[in-house]
């Protein structure tokens, strides 16, 4: 990215959902404070639920202390939705709706972000220049990770992994367990985490997250999150959003240069292999 240089981005919407977010939720709201001063206008929407640590506190002051700051409390859910993926879901759909009910006119772009760690070392001057320097045409930018690229389950590519990893493990494996189950999820999840040089050109995927999603608002539109495919298969909640974005056309990139950070226990012994040279990007 040397002799391009940061420059203000289209109006943006961050939003994410946080539940006992510690620490990582304190340090990504401070990245939440560095990028909105890049973006041509910034409002942010953050959804909660049954926080037990200091959350609550820290969500509170975050919302007194700018209007375009949005908050919206699930209290109940835990009960209300037991599985945690489901919990999820609902609370990315309540930000997706807020959204568009209210936002949808003002703003170009929807910045979704985990906040409890991924994200809490991305240099906002650094992330300006990155998405600024893309060719027109995209309707969403993932991250890259130094360490390994981390997100297969969130991945559909063609070649690099073009159907649920975890599904792909149960079929090697079920009914057999043990070392079995550890190979099948060396070979295809850790295998599949392969270092991506971040100067390396920003390549098509049909899905991808890794933390961070960059979309256009309009790529948005009658878009969900959901646990199933269109044949009721089972699958990663970002899945169901970007392969419905794609087949409308859109077209969705995972940016090597766009770096935020892998949590270490998303990472095993075969991660961060160099990228294979039958795997084309």
């Amino acid at each position: 990215m040397i002799g391009i240089a940061a420059q203000r981005l289209p109006s943006t919407v961050i939003c994410g959902a946080v539940r006992n977010g510690g620490a990582g939720f304190v340090k990504t709201l401070a990245v939440i404070e560095g990028l909105k001063s890049w973006f041509d206008d910034c409002a942010a929407v953050i959804v909660t639920n049954d926080n037990t640590d200091g959350t609550d506190g820290v969500i509170s002051a975050w919302a007194a202390s700018n209007p375009q700051h949005h908050v919206i409390h699930l209290d109940g859910m835990a009960k209300a939705i037991p599985d945690r993926i489901e919990r999820l879901v609902a609370a990315r759909n309540f930000y997706l709706q807020f959204i568009r009910a209210r936002m949808a006119q003002r703003f170009e772009q929807v910045l979704v972000m985990d906040l409890d760690g991924p994200n809490e070392t991305i240099d906002p001057v650094e992330f300006a220049r990155v998405v600024a320097a893309q060719p027109a045409g995209w309707d969403g930018l993932f991250p890259n990770q130094l360490q390994a690229y981390y997100d297969i389950y969130a991945l559909r590519h063609d070649t690099w992994c073009p159907t649920n990893c975890l599904e792909e493990v149960r079929k090697r494996t079920w009914p057999l367990m043990g070392w079995r189950r550890r190979a099948a999820r060396k070979h295809f999840v850790y295998d599949r985490q392969i270092k991506i040089q971040p100067g390396h050109p920003a390549f098509r995927v049909r899905s991808a997250f890794g933390g961070l999603g960059l979309y256009r608002m309009d790529a948005l539109t009658g878009c969900w999150y959901g646990t199933r495919t269109a044949d009721g298969a089972p699958c990663c909640d970002h899945v169901v959003l970007n392969e419905e974005i794609t087949r409308r056309g859109g077209k969705l990139f995972i940016v090597p240069s766009l770096i935020n950070e892998a949590p270490e226990e998303h990472l095993r012994p075969g991660s961060g292999r160099p990228i294979p040279d039958w795997l084309k990007l």
